[in-house]
């Protein structure tokens, strides 16, 4: 699978293209929601055809009225000239960026996040009529994928045996990869919140203690004229807790004076 940065003519937008075969697009669960998938039979001596995103099919009048449409494929980091391809299916949204990135559209041009433009676009082209010198591969197994790397890795220097395999990894990996900064960060307040408990716990255990040291001797009077021992414990933590929030008070009136 190739990415790039590439311009469409429709409306002039940026769009992630990538040069993919037959097997992509279903192995990764993306659905097809009108026209059909890249097939073996679009080669080389074959007409270019597109797949495009939802969302860049929505800008040319939905998914049925995209179908069928032409439009100009060109690569901006390449001075090879525009390539006309026609739109032979529409498959859904794919956040290639991380479901995060997606939902803050940080690498979107346009302001309006209501504007059916204010997404990522993708095309989906022929690897047979766009062909690349760099190819990602991707298998879909029902056993543990790290152990079916090294195999891969064989095929591959069968295959090719000058060519370099730059990295591997699992879907597992990359989304770890993807998520270890949220990860870390709700760690991080996960740790501060149980040290700020754990502190509180240990403040209300202390004034707790002096309020029962400070009234030892009313507790043993009341406790003789027959007040029960919950009654006793109920009076203290009233007591705390009245004491707790008088403390509240005070702390947030200078913060509400800041705000102020």
């Amino acid at each position: 699978m190739r990415r790039s940065r590439r311009d469409t003519d429709a409306g002039g937008v940026d769009a992630g293209s990538h040069a993919i075969d037959a097997n992509l697009l279903p192995m990764l669960g993306v659905d097809m929601l009108a026209g059909r998938n890249i097939e073996p039979v679009d080669g080389a001596d074959t007409p270019p055809v597109a797949v495009v995103s939802r969302s860049l099919a929505m800008m040319m009048g939905g998914p049925e009225q995209a179908i069928g449409q032409h439009v100009s494929v060109e690569d901006a980091d390449s001075a090879a000239p525009p390539r006309n391809v026609r739109i032979i299916g529409v498959a859904k949204n794919v956040a290639y960026d991380g479901l995060a990135e997606q939902e803050t559209r940080r690498y979107v041009r346009y302001a309006d996040a209501a504007d059916p433009r204010a997404a990522r676009h993708d095309v989906y082209l022929a690897l047979a009529q766009f062909p690349s010198t760099v190819v990602s591969i991707g298998a879909f197994t029902d056993s543990d994928p790290a152990s079916v790397i090294p195999s891969l890795q064989k095929a591959v220097a069968d295959i090719a045996p000058a060519s370099a395999v730059h990295w591997t990894g699992t879907m597992d990996d990359e989304v770890a990869l993807e998520y270890a900064s949220t990860r870390f960060y709700t760690v991080l307040v996960s740790a501060l919140s149980a040290s700020a408990t754990a502190l509180t716990s240990i403040g209300l255990f202390g004034l707790l203690s002096h309020a029962a040291a400070r009234r030892t001797g009313e507790m043993g009077l009341r406790r003789a004229l027959g007040a029960s021992g919950r009654s006793i414990a109920g009076l203290l933590l009233g007591s705390a807790l009245w004491r707790s929030r008088s403390a509240s008070v005070v702390a947030c009136s200078p913060r509400w004076g800041l705000r102020k």
